[in-house]
């Protein structure tokens, strides 16, 4: 995806789509704005290093570079179209609505695993269709195998975390899989646009 594309996509999954705008609007009746402004996209590292991929996007715990704590970075060469951006933006804003509504330390491997267990669970990225693509699908493993793994790959991308990513993601998981704030419920349905609306 190019950048005007990417750009192009925030912009109308942040309007358009129920779920991300009910993030985004739940954030902000605590007292948080966000809007597209606070989206970065940007060439990402195409490094693949195992078949769960490169890192297609992340949110900013704190000030890196140019970067400021809460922007979300969107790596576009690594998004193929706008349901790979509404995936990857419904997961950052989990981050961030966690990052609102508690103190989220960078340093603390609970926090952070609590948080990527969430994200995992209600972006989309545990889909059939996503751990297929990865060459993990097992009716019979896939779902909460999914979120521990994928959990686990994000708390060790935090140099705070190394070699105790599993035991973090082991520990919070019950309670963090049940939590499915700002929803009232477990997202199956995720709205994605139909499969025909790819540009």
């Amino acid at each position: 995806m190019d950048h005007d594309k990417c750009v192009a996509s925030v912009t109308k999954l942040l309007t358009e789509m129920n779920t991300i705008s009910y993030i985004v609007e739940s954030m902000a009746a605590m007292g948080r704005s966000f809007d597209a402004t606070m989206v970065k996209c940007v060439r990402g590292d195409t490094a693949q290093g195992s078949r769960d991929g490169g890192s297609e996007a992340g949110y900013l715990w704190q000030d890196r570079g140019p970067h400021k704590k809460g922007n979300i970075i969107l790596h576009e060469n690594l998004l193929s179209d706008v349901h790979d951006v509404e995936r990857v933006l419904r997961h950052e804003l989990i981050h961030a609505f966690d990052d609102t509504r508690a103190v989220i330390e960078p340093t603390n491997c609970y926090h952070q695993a609590c948080s990527e267990v969430r994200a995992a669970r209600m972006s989309g990225e545990c889909s059939w269709d996503q751990e297929r693509k990865r060459g993990y699908y097992n009716p019979a493993t896939s779902g909460m195998a999914c979120v521990r793994r994928r959990a686990a790959l994000a708390v060790s991308a935090n140099p705070y975390c190394r070699n105790t990513e599993e035991r973090a993601v082991e520990k919070v998981f019950n309670t963090c899989y049940r939590d499915y704030e700002p929803f009232v419920a477990p997202l199956y349905t995720l709205g994605s646009y139909p499969e025909g609306e790819k540009e």
